[in-house]
């Protein structure tokens, strides 16, 4: 497979390892048969036709790294490597500090103010990954330690639940104190070292910014209700009310009526988003004699943001992780910032206080000030609107052009339920009126597009108030698919999958074929992939990358937040503690008698077909495709209602995917009518299919079937080109290798070592 290399030179710890043949023929999962290892900086042994060199230790700043199953070897390097040390453009200050050309503070990571646009992003719940000291919470040495296993998916960057101390009402979101770390997770030498340590392996760190509200175990509600008492004591009712009318307080508060009375009648429209819980956004407190408001829980005030210093506070909780490293914040529950009277005509929508101008001049004002500072940090936005106003959130004209002034990446709240309809009614209209309505944005925007995410599977705008087209009782239709079971879609009856607005399911329990674990799987793996071909940034939740089931009988959204399942042991590897240990630190886990038919990833590592080495397998084409990455998104007519085509193009190069929505195999056309003479070269299929030379006009896809080729140019199909820091693959059924930029890449071939990670060859053929 590989020529005999000598004099080869580490810049770390590498180990040469001999590979079992078949791994050079693209099939299996591969063995490693013997190691040698050497330290860093000394030169290599010559290297047998069947050892690669892999680096056992991170690859810095300058390499990317691979270590699983289905992704190919790829390369080693001959000669002086990279030399390890700052990226270009980053210098350090007299203060040691690090900045880039413009004097912002670098983080030290490669310049690339678009990362984000091809990123695709874990979602991490720390408490709930790996509990590294045994105390029976998750904890960031645990995330630590695990790096491999994140490292090996091929993801970009880590998306992290809120890491601060809290209250303990709302999984983190009721925070406490926005500078610290929650002992639970570890000290804030942890944080910092997972920080580094996932920037040594190329991966970003997302935090949460929960700028809505606080605990109202939060020291400022305590500061209020001083101030509030003490005033109320020195001038009375009428100072009281002075410091509402002059927002003079951190928290907003109404002392209209009394509580026998009843809530105030001030934003009465506007909805209440935990209905099952809240009966109303105003809580009584005896020791203010008045009304708090808050969206969520009574536990979660919302915090006075006409209020300057309140603005004032969350740039310096923002500058405060920015200095530690952090990539991005994901700005949690952004539209519900400002109050406001009046405001249904202002926005159009079915309930007032949301996405108003107040709100968006203060993510345009936050971000002027991070760019100002920082480079290369970006905002994830959580704004759960209808289209239009969800795209208001990237700034610009607020309608898709113009300049990204305010969030970076915004949640996909309008694919992802559409995704899912899709495919419930094996019907491509939904997500495909999705795509088409949703793609233009800014320059510089990205949508971040999710399966599922921590919380339930919303069905919120799913609803003719939001969309004329949706039909009258759809929501309670999709309801009933699992609340009642549907034999046709292989759903069993789970009649506590209704829950808010949206159905409390994992991405494995949403597919349905919960009587054929090999459609199941395929199933996943079809979602998998048409998120991927969509557009925008993907966002895995942890557990999904192994079909990770829910738990029954939790409190809420708890049985969504289950511990990862890393064995087969105790706690499924996540603890070492006793189970009942981990239930009293507030972890929610599964009964002992889900827990034992759990999927682990140790039992998937060894299986090439197993959903945890078939979303490395996608996650790893993708990155090796960069019209997946930035393409502008189009849908192809295919004459068949379960067959989705999307077209992704950039300026030079276009890349089509064609999805079987259905379990049934079928046999559809694709219109590729523009490009005629031309031909197609195969990146990716399901069922190990090329399409090769001339364009398909039809096209045969198996059950939940996927294929994937790019359109050449002018009657010669286009080379494959790794993108940059990407994987250099097109797929596990490829076996060719291409070189750009003077970086050699290989297709096919399987794992060469857990935790591993190969160099990156330097335009030299290894045949």
């Amino acid at each position: 497979m590989l020529e005999s290399l000598s004099a080869l030179r580490t810049f770390g710890t590498a180990v040469a390892r001999d590979v079992a043949p078949e791994i050079g023929a693209g099939g299996g999962a591969g063995r490693l048969l013997s190691s040698i290892k050497v330290s860093p900086g000394a030169e290599l042994p010559t290297l047998a036709s069947n050892q690669v060199l892999v680096h056992e230790c991170g690859v810095g700043h300058t390499l990317q790294t691979w270590s699983h199953a289905m992704d190919g070897v790829t390369a080693v390097t001959r000669g002086k490597p990279p030399t390890l040390g700052l990226p270009e453009g980053i210098t350090r200050d007299a203060a040691g500090v690090l900045r880039d050309a413009e004097g912002r503070v670098s983080n030290g990571m490669p310049r690339d103010p678009l990362w984000h646009q091809k990123a695709s992003i874990m979602e991490i719940d720390t408490r709930a990954f790996r509990d590294a000291n045994g105390d029976g919470h998750g904890d960031f040495s645990g995330i630590t330690e695990k790096l491999d296993h994140v490292e090996s998916l091929g993801v970009d960057a880590i998306w992290i639940k809120p890491h601060y101390p809290s209250g303990g009402k709302d999984g983190g979101y009721d925070i406490t104190d926005f500078k610290a770390v929650d002992p639970r997770f570890g000290s804030m030498a942890d944080f910092e070292s997972f920080v580094a340590e996932s920037h040594k392996r190329g991966i970003r760190v997302i935090t949460e910014l929960v700028a809505n509200h606080t605990s109202i175990k939060h020291p400022w509600f305590g500061e209020d209700l001083a101030l509030l008492q003490k005033t109320r004591a020195t001038g009375g009712e009428a100072a009281v009310q002075r410091l509402v009318d002059d927002n003079a307080t951190k928290y907003v508060w109404n002392f209209s009526t009394t509580k026998e009375q009843g809530p105030p009648k001030l934003f009465e429209d506007t909805r209440v988003i935990f209905q099952d819980f809240e009966p109303s956004n105003w809580t009584w407190n005896d020791d203010a004699k008045g009304w708090y408001w808050h969206r969520f829980f009574k536990e979660q005030p919302d915090l006075n943001y006409d209020n300057p210093a309140i603005r004032k506070e969350m740039e310096g909780v923002l500058d405060f992780w920015a200095d530690k490293g952090v990539d991005g914040f994901r700005l949690d529950a952004v539209p519900y910032l400002f109050e406001r009277e009046g405001t249904w005509a202002h926005n159009g929508l079915p309930f007032q206080g949301e996405n108003l101008d107040e709100t968006h001049q203060f993510l345009k004002d936050l971000r002027s000030s991070m760019e100002s500072k920082y480079s290369d940090r970006i905002f994830l936005g959580e704004a759960n609107m209808p289209k239009r106003e969800t795209l208001e959130y990237f700034g610009g004209d607020g309608v898709g052009g113009g300049v990204n002034d305010e969030v970076h990446l915004g949640f996909g709240f309008v694919n992802m339920p559409a995704r899912w309809r899709s495919h419930w009614d094996r019907d491509k209209t939904h997500i495909a009126n999705a795509i088409l309505e949703t793609r233009d944005l800014p320059d510089g925007a990205a949508w971040a597009n999710f399966i599922r995410n921590h919380d339930e599977l919303t069905l919120e705008k799913i609803a003719k108030e939001f969309d004329d087209r949706v039909p009258e009782g759809e929501r309670e239709r999709l309801w009933s698919l699992f609340r009642d079971g549907s034999p046709a879609h292989g759903i069993r009856p789970d009649p506590e999958a209704p829950i808010n607005l949206g159905l409390k399911l994992r991405a494995a329990d949403a597919v349905g074929h919960h009587d054929d674990p090999a459609l199941n799987k395929a199933a996943q793996r079809m979602h998998l992939a048409m998120l991927l071909s969509e557009g925008g940034s993907p966002v895995l939740y942890q557990g999904d990358e192994i079909g990770l089931t829910k738990a029954h009988g939790l409190f809420d959204r708890d049985g969504l937040r289950t511990p990862m399942v890393w064995d087969d042991t105790v706690n499924g590897g996540f603890s070492a503690a006793h189970p009942d240990r981990v239930r009293e630190m507030g972890v929610p886990v599964h009964d002992a008698k889900e827990a034992a038919r759990l999927v682990s990833v140790a039992a998937q590592e060894a299986d090439p077909t197993s959903v945890l080495n078939r979303t490395r397998e996608l996650l790893s084409v993708r990155k090796s495709i960069p019209e997946l990455q930035t393409g502008r998104p189009d849908v192809l007519e295919t004459g068949h209602q379960s067959v989705l085509a999307i077209e992704r193009a950039t300026k030079d190069s276009t890349v089509v995917a064609v999805t079987n929505l259905s379990p049934e195999r079928v046999t559809s056309t694709v219109d590729l009518s523009r490009y005629g003479g031309r031909q197609a070269e195969h990146l990716f299929s399901t069922d190990g299919t090329k399409v090769e030379g001339a364009l398909p006009t039809e096209v045969e896809l198996e059950p939940y079937g996927v294929r994937w080729f790019r359109i050449g140019a002018d009657g010669i199909a286009e080379p494959v080109a790794a993108s940059a820091g990407g994987s250099g693959t097109a797929g596990a059924e490829q076996a060719s290798h291409a070189v750009r930029d003077g970086v050699l890449s290989f297709g096919g071939g399987a794992a060469v070592g857990a935790g591993g990670a190969a160099l990156l060859g330097r335009g030299q053929s290894a045949d």
